[in-house]
């Protein structure tokens, strides 16, 4: 219920649109929701990691940025709106056959009070409590795998992005290690490697070094 009114609630050419909400005879909840056909980015990523001749074709450098840019005016719509997704990452992020770009999942938005949200209700609120990490280890901030979600803001969304544009890149997460708590422990406490560092192969532009940093 909170996904699709959140995502009903935002109405953006690169989030996908609800058309339906209701309750099935059963009780349970549905939503219906535009179909989404082809490829997520997690699917492209990897294609390029393989060495996918097809992917590596169709997926320059330039078409990869037209396709974050998208994302970050997605994002950006939402974040006006006073939603924060949480949960940015790749396999979020679907890709149609004539360049659409849809921001997927909004089951972990959190509405903020200071945005322009009048209808409290709309999310319920934030049922989440202090001390609890919700999302994807190898995309979240620090303040999110500490649990501290009373920081989670713009910000946070933010952050993902940069590690998205990391991954996209370089073809590696910056904070991913063997196990979960690893992971959460290097986002919290590890610094990023550059990504002209950690992938002096890809040959990767000094200025979009700085810009993921940042």
């Amino acid at each position: 219920l909170l996904e699709a009114r959140v995502t009903g609630w935002l109405a953006h050419p690169n989030i996908v649109p609800v058309y339906d909400i209701g309750q099935l005879p059963s009780g349970e909840m549905f939503y219906t929701m535009k179909r989404v056909r082809n490829r997520s980015l997690a699917d492209v990523i990897n294609g390029l990691v393989k060495g996918d001749d097809d992917v590596v074709e169709e997926y320059s450098l330039t078409r990869l940025l037209s396709i974050f840019l998208q994302v970050c005016q997605a994002v950006h719509y939402a974040h006006v709106r006073g939603v924060i997704h949480r949960d940015l990452k790749p396999d979020n992020i679907m890709l149609g056959d004539y360049g659409e770009v849809h921001v997927m999942d909004w089951g972990l938005a959190r509405i903020m009070d200071r945005g322009v949200v009048t209808e409290r209700s709309l999310a319920g609120g934030d049922k989440l409590e202090a001390g609890q990490t919700v999302g994807t280890p190898a995309y979240m901030p620090p303040e999110q795998a500490q649990g501290r979600l009373e920081k989670v803001d713009e910000r946070s969304d933010v952050y993902s992005l940069g590690v998205i544009l990391y991954e996209m890149l370089t073809l590696k997460q910056p904070s991913t290690r063997a196990t979960v708590m690893e992971t959460l422990m290097a986002v919290i406490a590890e610094p990023i490697t550059p990504p002209t560092q950690a992938s002096p192969e890809r040959n990767i532009n000094p200025d979009m070094d700085r810009i993921i940093m940042k």
